[in-house]
């Protein structure tokens, strides 16, 4: 492990006593390479399950705001990439959205999470 590494783990080992909660997980990557990467805590509380650096966990909606932070900081008016956009979008039958309009996270459609809870789904069962 180099310094740099290191460095990076014993910051991250201070994770759970800075930001105490049930567990969580974190990976820092560099040019496609796993630099550090450690877990704590539990996945599931309640089942007593703990977070591993291999658990596998549903990131959701919470992960949208992330890409639009960081595409706006990319590019500023990030209309510029409506054209790569369409690129990849060719079997539309309407005019493919915009980069800005996606970004605004608004589809239009039912939150079919919050639907499946309030009609009595567990949180985590699996959506088909």
């Amino acid at each position: 492990m180099n310094t740099t590494s290191a460095g990076l783990e014993r910051a991250i080992e201070t994770l759970p006593r800075r930001y105490p909660g049930p567990g969580g997980a974190v990976a820092v990557l560099r040019d496609g390479q796993v630099l550090v990467r450690h877990a704590w805590g539990w996945a599931n509380a309640e089942r007593r399950l703990a977070f591993t650096p291999r658990t596998l966990f549903r990131m959701c909606s919470i992960t949208k705001q992330f890409t639009c932070g960081l595409l706006l900081d990319a590019f500023p008016d990030p209309s510029v990439l409506d054209d790569h956009l369409r690129a990849y979008l060719p079997d539309l039958k309407q005019p493919a959205p915009g980069a800005l309009h996606l970004s605004h996270n608004q589809s239009g459609l039912r939150d079919y999470w919050a639907v499946a809870m309030l009609q009595g789904s567990p949180a985590e069962a699996p959506f088909g």
